[in-house]
């Protein structure tokens, strides 16, 4: 069962328009007023969530939008349907109320029944005063077809073994497999991105169970091109995305050589 199936249950999910805009000086960007920059809005686990992603410029600005009093929501413009943040048993809400930190990345995960918006859609988000508007819905996460990959350190059309080096050729294109469960609201995303001289990150794609019993896991599959010849390391943290001060769950690297 995927993420967003399991989750269901704890999703507020409403239709109408909301209320009130930010209030601004004239020629006053919202970055300026408020201290985020919006980054991408995109469909995740399969669809049935949206996920906002966004940059801290100015901690102090951004400091009332991290109220946990305060709910965020997200409209779509071509509808009206607005989205909010499901809390979930031993999970909480899925996005962040810690103390925000200049220069860093977080996400808010909105709740996207039945799949209602989709790639292309406009969209606001609304984070208490704060309303970014006419927001572009980028593409889901990728869907990338992979090469059979070369060595023993495979299983089926991926790597998954972190003990075992991968070998490759020069542009040959290659995916790592790893066990994830969306359920519990962790995925994986690189801890250190690897030489790119040497390897390129294509994209990642997460594959849910083939069950439909609650809280099973799937896996995430991540595909990377060899570039040129030389040995980097690719290196993975396990996180919830919105836990921006927290350790991950675990982690793990691949030794990678290009010939």
């Amino acid at each position: 069962m995927s993420l967003a199936m399991s989750l269901m249950w704890f999703v507020s999910y409403s239709l109408g328009q909301s209320e009130g805009s930010v209030s601004t000086s004239p020629g006053q960007s919202l970055e300026e007023r408020w201290g985020i920059k919006a980054l991408t809005v995109r469909p995740t686990a399969e669809g049935f969530f949206i996920d906002f992603r966004y940059r801290i410029v100015d901690a102090e600005k951004a400091a009332p939008l991290f109220s946990p009093t305060t709910k965020p929501l997200l409209i779509d413009e071509n509808t009206g349907a607005v989205m909010a943040v499901p809390t979930v048993p031993k999970v909480g809400s899925m996005r962040s109320t810690r103390k925000p930190i200049k220069d860093r990345g977080y996400t808010i995960l909105f709740a996207n029944p039945n799949k209602h918006i989709k790639p292309g859609h406009k969209v606001t988000v609304v984070i208490g005063d704060y309303r970014a508007e006419h927001l572009i819905v980028e593409g889901e996460e990728s869907s990338l077809a992979s090469n059979q990959p070369t060595g023993g350190n495979s299983s089926g059309k991926g790597f998954t073994d972190p003990k075992r080096p991968i070998e490759v050729r020069k542009g040959q294109e290659f995916t790592i497999i790893l066990d994830s469960n969306r359920t519990t609201g962790y995925r994986w995303e690189l801890a250190h991105t690897p030489d790119s001289g040497i390897v390129g990150v294509i994209g990642s794609q997460y594959e849910a169970p083939d069950t439909q019993k609650i809280g099973s896991g799937g896996r995430e599959i991540w595909t990377f091109v060899a570039k040129n010849a030389g040995m980097t390391k690719i290196s993975f943290k396990y996180i919830r995305p919105w836990e921006v001060q927290v350790d991950p769950s675990k982690t793990t690297f691949f030794d990678v050589t290009v010939q």
